[in-house]
């Protein structure tokens, strides 16, 4: 059965569940993508959807199913979710025996390859480089953990229920679960039709659980002109999360982030002794830019690994390194952040420029696609930092105030260290 059939079938399924559908119709675009729009102009503050409660499956459903009751007597503390965990197992159960949610089921989609843990070794080697592989293994691991702890607890669920068939469920469940509170409890909860939104950071719909109505009402947050896409938001996400959560990435995602690890050598020297004991080891998420503290605590840990014998005497504590020291230490801090990016693109099989290009010729919808974007993403990065680093040197070189406006929260603490007279500029 098509999709639009399946589709119609949901909506006549939850109209004869009195629930509540303005004008609401499905689309499937050339590209493959699937998603919701109402035909019609839509006014701003206008109810376009209801689904009532007993449409909703929840994890309090699955804590009353024969296999959740058997989990929760059971050693299950290692459950890396237990919400999402019960939701599947009803969903499992329900799939088999009452089918109460049939039409519901029938919409869901059949295949996920674009989540990466289903991906390929060839597809996995574009990634080498980046810490999205390791995030891979640990949903890999964590699924298969869930599922473990699962079967120890439930006799009889590996004999009606495959790991396939977990992992199937339980990918789908993460994805498109909402956080909904009924009766003053927090559930996890599927919600049909409402979770067919796609994402969008600036979103025309809004929703929430009406206690009250028993009811999971969705509204408009403008005006919507006729055809076009009713979207939701799955918040401010990176590219790595996108993919490992919603199983897509979005091109320029400005809240695109990449981990960075700082570990210092063995404290041979007394100056190496020194640096350790102000900060020995950093780990974090760095963006494009200087909006988040991670990216000024990263200068300050290089700042103490550029300090001397003489700056480490005299600026005794890592607060002191919060903010540039002297001309010559924030030169030698910017050769070490333009050394270690360097080293993190080497560290990738395909420089951006060849992304770039691929990328403007290959499926949108593909694993190889998605895989580039990601690095793509942290890629142009990796290149700010390097650039920034290039650019701010030959500024200080000439002890010159840079005034790139890209790099200005960051520049517009140079100004004491270039005026001080007691600075020299450094032999570049």
């Amino acid at each position: 059965m098509t999709d639009n059939k399946n589709f119609m079938k949901l909506l006549s399924w939850i109209k004869e569940g009195n629930g509540t559908l303005i004008n609401v119709k499905l689309f499937n675009d050339e590209k493959k993508d699937r998603g919701v729009y109402s035909p019609y102009r839509i006014r701003n503050n206008k109810t376009i959807v209801k689904i009532p409660r007993s449409l909703i499956i929840h994890d309090g459903m699955g804590q009353n199913s024969y296999y959740g009751r058997l989990l929760l007597r059971g050693p299950h503390s290692s459950i890396n979710n237990l919400q999402i965990a019960l939701v599947v197992i009803f969903i499992l159960g329900d799939m088999q025996t009452d089918r109460t949610f049939l039409p519901y089921y029938n919409i869901l989609p059949k295949k996920i390859g674009n989540f990466p843990i289903f991906w390929n070794d060839k597809v996995l080697t574009l990634l080498k480089g980046s810490d999205m592989l390791n995030k891979i293994k640990k949903r890999r691991r964590s699924f298969a953990n869930d599922y473990e702890v699962i079967i120890q607890c439930c006799p009889g669920f590996q004999e009606e229920f495959s790991f396939k068939e977990f992992l199937l469920i339980r990918t789908l469940v993460g994805s498109r679960n909402f956080g909904i509170r009924i009766d003053g409890i927090k559930r996890v909860a599927m919600i049909p039709l409402s979770d067919m939104l796609n994402h969008d950071m600036n979103p025309n719909i809004k929703w929430y659980y009406d206690n009250n109505k028993a009811q999971f009402i969705m509204k408009t947050n403008s005006s919507i002109p006729g055809k076009v896409e009713l979207t939701d938001t799955y918040g401010n996400k990176c590219n790595s999360m996108m993919l490992l959560f919603y199983g897509f990435a979005l091109p320029n995602n400005k809240h695109n982030q990449m981990t960075i690890k700082f570990i210092r050598r063995p404290h041979r020297t007394r100056s190496e002794r020194k640096k350790a004991s102000l900060y020995c080891e950093l780990h974090g998420k760095l963006y494009m830019g200087f909006d988040d503290l991670f990216a000024y605590e990263m200068f300050t840990f290089l700042r103490i690994s550029a300090a001397n014998e003489s700056e480490l005497s005299r600026f005794e504590y890592r607060r002191d390194y919060s903010k540039p020291i002297s001309l010559r230490n924030e030169v030698e801090m910017l050769r070490l952040l333009h050394n270690y990016m360097t080293t993190l693109v080497n560290n990738y099989i395909l420089s951006l420029s060849k992304i770039t290009e691929i990328i403007e010729n290959i499926g949108k919808n593909s694993q190889e696609y998605l895989a580039l974007l990601l690095i793509q993403g942290e890629l142009i990065i990796i290149h700010f930092f390097i650039d920034m680093a290039k650019y701010v040197i030959s500024q200080l070189k000439r002890r010159e105030i840079p005034i790139e406006n890209k790099y200005s929260n960051y520049t517009s603490r140079l100004y004491n260290i270039i005026s001080s007279t007691n600075s020299t500029a450094p032999n570049l």
